[in-house]
């Protein structure tokens, strides 16, 4: 055990958070220490900087519950937030021993999907009015007088306003309902416009359905996008 490893193993719960974070910090090796391990320099501050952070989650817990660190299967509490700590610890553990020995990270450490990334600033105009559509084409009902004697006749007059064709249409509806889009966004605002036209509906004063109030918005949208 070195003299740094031996003063860390003995630190009492009397100490402060910041001073066994400090503790646990220096006793990180440094870039030459891993050298002869990591020949090339990136490779070594990652390793280093993935030891930074797995020392400060070590203090961080050995502070509230002493040397012996829980597994978050062990811990009842309260609150969630703490658990949720210890699993996303373990995570991390996992993916940093997998990234320092050449493999790809698995759990917390891998990347996101892009396509499942959730910001609405990342749907393009174009694309927005295009999910408005298919929103109305999903609120028609048959049951319901519209203009519209069909779906299918529905979704000719939504391809005509966007550019598109039917069946183009007929297959995004049915990856928006069916979870073959992995847009989580899109996904969201999809159903956030039959969302706001059913209680617009609902609780308003007008005797339209909420396919009358999207298709609409639809078709306003769309002839402002053509002038």
């Amino acid at each position: 055990m070195t003299h740094r490893k031996g003063i860390v193993s003995a630190l009492g719960p009397e100490l402060t958070l910041q001073e066994r974070l400090i503790a646990k910090l220096e006793a990180v090796p440094s870039d030459t220490a891993y050298s002869q391990e990591f020949a090339d320099k990136n490779d070594r501050q990652n390793v280093r900087h993935r030891a930074l952070i797995s020392a400060a989650l070590d203090a961080i817990f050995e502070h509230g519950f002493g040397d012996g660190l829980p597994d978050a299967k062990e811990v009842e509490l309260g609150t969630t937030g703490l658990t949720d700590l210890m699993a996303a610890r373990r995570a991390w553990l996992h993916d940093t021993k997998r990234l320092n020995n050449g493999y790809g990270a698995q759990q917390v450490a891998k990347p996101t999907s892009k396509e499942s990334v959730e910001s609405s600033a990342q749907i393009p105009a174009r694309r927005e009015t295009l999910i408005l559509w298919l929103a109305v084409i999903d609120l028609w009902e048959k049951s319901k007088p519209t203009p519209f004697r069909s779906k299918q006749e529905l979704r000719e007059a939504a391809a005509k306003a966007l550019g598109s064709t039917p069946n183009a249409l007929k297959t995004e509806l049915s990856n928006l309902k069916n979870g073959k889009s992995r847009n989580v966004a899109e996904i969201s605002l999809f159903n956030a416009y039959k969302k706001d036209a059913q209680e617009a509906a609902t609780y308003g004063d007008s005797t339209e359905t909420p396919f009358d109030l999207l298709i609409t918005a639809a078709r306003a949208i769309s002839e402002t996008a053509k002038k």
